[in-house]
């Protein structure tokens, strides 16, 4: 996931009401706005509400955030269902359609994971981590030059990703080409020192705060601050809401709602965003 934009549309809220929706066994539940309940199963999803594209936008993104928690306590398959009704209700929506693909991976279901990399890349064809991901799938299924071509794509869309270093080395390894798998697992191990958690200074980054976007520390210290009611501590914002995850810098935004100005990786003029 990636990189910035100065421009916060996840954290934005509609002018109209918002419904309220939970996800309870596998079944995720809407009251609309004009008070009628809407259910849905395996994926199919609709609101008896107006439904206008910012109202949908906004709900989009609270569906995203409770598959991403979903992802963090491990239930995949649930996940998985609560993505997918990110994407009915923005059909566009590419960093839903690579989180659902990352639930996928992680149930090994490799082949339905290629397809949601496959359409985020379609959707933002400078959207590096999920050129790693889906390269990381190819890895899998044993097709290694497809995942040295697509972990390479990524680094030279965002050169800092450790990811895709770390990904090319282990195909360039499976190839018998041990001086490239070298190479870039030295590279990797470089971006990986610059990486570390702000608080703790021992774990990897994992996480990014809301509204402010910064992802900074790593995911047990982001629970505890944001548990205790501590801001942001980069630009002392108040903290509500964790996504946890791989992010490409301490400022960046991947696009929830891709736009113009959202750069594709970290630059010198961007650094200064801090």
């Amino acid at each position: 996931m990636g990189c910035g934009s100065s421009r916060n549309e996840l954290a934005q809220e509609p002018d109209e009401p918002t419904a309220q929706t939970s996800f309870v066994g596998g079944r995720v539940q809407a009251a609309g706005a004009i008070g009628e309940e809407t259910e849905a199963n395996g994926g199919e999803f609709s609101y008896a509400y107006d439904g206008s594209k910012a109202f949908r936008q906004a709900d989009s993104v609270k569906t995203f955030f409770r598959g991403n928690q979903l992802m963090e306590n491990g239930l995949f398959r649930e996940a998985i269902l609560a993505f997918g009704q990110a994407i009915q209700l923005k059909p566009d929506f590419a960093t839903a359609f690579h989180e659902r693909g990352s639930a996928y991976m992680r149930l090994m279901e490799l082949d339905n994971a290629l397809e949601d990399f496959s359409r985020a890349i379609e959707l933002r064809p400078d959207y590096a981590i999920a050129y790693t991901s889906r390269g990381t799938a190819f890895l899998h299924k044993g097709e290694f030059q497809a995942a040295i071509s697509d972990s390479t794509k990524a680094v030279q869309i965002c050169p800092d990703d450790a990811g895709a270093f770390q990904l090319r080395a282990k195909a360039y390894t499976k190839t018998g080409q041990t001086e490239e798998a070298m190479n870039d697992y030295e590279r990797a191990g470089l971006i990986e020192q610059k990486r570390l958690c702000v608080i703790c200074l021992e774990q990897t980054r994992c996480t990014r705060l809301h509204p402010c976007l910064h992802s900074c520390m790593c995911s047990m210290c982001a629970k505890d601050l944001s548990s205790q009611g501590f801001p942001c501590p980069l630009c002392s914002q108040s903290i509500q809401q964790v996504e946890f995850g791989t992010f490409d810098n301490t400022w960046a935004f991947d696009g929830a709602f891709e736009s113009p100005d959202i750069s594709t990786c970290p630059t010198n003029e961007g650094e200064k965003l801090l």
